[in-house]
């Protein structure tokens, strides 16, 4: 006879491989209502799609995060029309046109990292985590927003803190005060010295588009600034730890992207398919709903399992089986409907770019699997806090 199924999602079991239990969820329970946090939660593909592309019944209004309220106050955390008018604004940023104007940018980025790990082949080995991963992702916003380099490990720290605000059980609300004032006071000068010297870079353009245009306000931007630090650190540098560890651990898939650089865009999805760096995102129902027997009631929180959906066998043949050649288009680890995420773009090129100048370099790495630690404080996210590699020649 089966256990209940009742768990935490703060649960460290839990985070380190929720798999088996999403395998029971699709089959046995694809909507339960949890005690820890107290939610509904949502497993399957269609019931998680439907959900994101129906934003009248389930309002992103008080946040994404599992506690109301938690989410912070950007657009993430809004309904039309001021999601849409904000959406509408900043969009033409992360267009894939746009995005391929900043190839150049992108790789720089990505050959200074290459060239920092080549050189640790004297050392025998490194933490791809560490000196590559957050690194990355970190610099090529840093860059595009105009923060000044000397602030980036500033702002990948004020990325941990608010992370951990919004999904930590008992956030710590001093270092987050904290925090929130360094990362305004940041952001509220760079304002000020794009009004008087304009760069080419996002927060000049977005002062522009207050003060010529009317459309933004200073909270608004600040708002935005934070939102692309939270969000865009912590996903590709997922992406990029997982997208290590699992081609070490399927040597052939990782000798055919050696062969056939062209393969590597349909890598990157597989890898969030497979390992969605987003597990989950929480709605509150703007009405009740009836789903598969249960009522979900107005006012109540339900969070949509994006790890699990992109896990779900209705949708994907042997879903647990990690697969280059599959065919992902229907993955939602991106999201879907109108809060599909506006960085996708920007995420996909800053690994293909990394992948095309690590996949070289993999031939000569080895990683202790018993020595990889994942993050398990924060139930949305999924990843790697420390990934050795040896050099293996």
């Amino acid at each position: 006879m089966s256990e209940p199924l009742l768990f935490n999602l703060w649960d460290k079991d839990f985070q380190q491989d929720p798999y088996p239990t999403f395998a029971r969820l699709h089959a046995e329970a694809p909507v339960l209502r949890l005690e820890q946090p107290d939610v509904w939660l949502l497993t399957r593909h269609a019931d998680v799609a439907r959900a994101l592309r129906t934003p009248t019944v389930y309002s992103s209004a008080q946040g994404v995060a599992y506690r109301p309220g938690a989410g912070g106050s950007s657009m993430v955390a809004a309904d039309d029309p001021a999601h849409k008018r904000l959406r509408s604004i900043l969009s033409k940023e992360f267009t894939p046109g746009t995005v391929k104007s900043l190839g150049a940018r992108i790789d720089e980025v990505v050959h200074q990292l290459v060239a920092q790990v080549a050189a640790t082949r004297a050392d025998g080995g490194f933490d791809f985590a560490t000196l590559f991963a957050e690194q990355m992702p970190t610099r090529v916003i840093g860059a595009y927003l105009g923060i000044d380099p000397e602030r980036w490990a500033d702002y990948r720290r004020w990325s941990e803190v608010f992370n951990s605000a919004a999904w930590v059980e008992e956030p710590d609300l001093e270092v987050l005060n904290t925090a929130i004032g360094e990362a305004v006071q940041c952001f509220g000068t760079a304002m000020l010295e794009r009004r008087q010297h304009p760069r080419d870079d996002l927060i000049s353009r977005m002062v522009t588009a207050m003060d010529e245009q009317g459309t933004l306000t200073e909270i608004e931007i600040i708002d935005f600034c934070s939102l692309l630090m939270l969000a865009g650190n912590a996903t590709t540098s997922s992406v990029l730890n997982h997208a290590v560890l699992l081609l070490l651990a399927h040597p052939e898939q990782l000798a055919e992207l050696r062969r056939d650089s062209s393969l590597i865009p349909a890598a990157v999805e597989e890898v969030i398919r497979f390992e969605s760096p987003v597990q989950g995102f929480a709605r509150r129902l703007t009405e009740d709903v009836e789903l598969h027997g249960h009522t979900m009631r107005s006012g109540e929180t339900v969070v949509m399992m994006f790890g699990a959906a992109n896990r779900d066998p209705a949708v994907f043949d042997n879903p647990g089986t990690f697969d280059i050649h599959r065919n992902t288009r229907q993955h939602i680890g991106f999201g879907s409907g109108p809060h599909v995420c506006l960085g996708s773009w920007l995420a996909r090129s800053e690994l293909r770019s990394a992948l095309a100048e690590l996949i070289p370099l993999m031939s000569d790495w080895s990683i202790d699997a018993d020595a990889v630690r994942r993050r398990l404080d924060l139930p949305a996210f999924r990843d790697l806090i420390s990934v050795p590699v040896r050099w293996t020649t």
